[in-house]
């Protein structure tokens, strides 16, 4: 991660986006490669929210 912001800091022409991590390339190439719904589903998955129609219920 140190390598990426140095290079951002230092570049004459920073791009506006670096990918940082391990799954940062494979974050942004799987939503190309799969179904709108499957890639939803997994993001939902990921951060917690559960299946589409449980998040869609108004909260007590």
């Amino acid at each position: 991660m140190v390598d990426a912001v140095e290079r951002a800091a230092l570049d004459d022409l920073p791009r506006t986006r670096y990918l940082i991590g391990r799954g940062a390339r494979l974050a942004t190439t799987l939503p190309r490669l799969v179904p709108d719904r499957a890639w939803v589903a997994m993001t939902r998955r990921q951060v917690g929210l559960g299946r589409g129609s449980d998040a869609r219920q108004p909260s007590p």
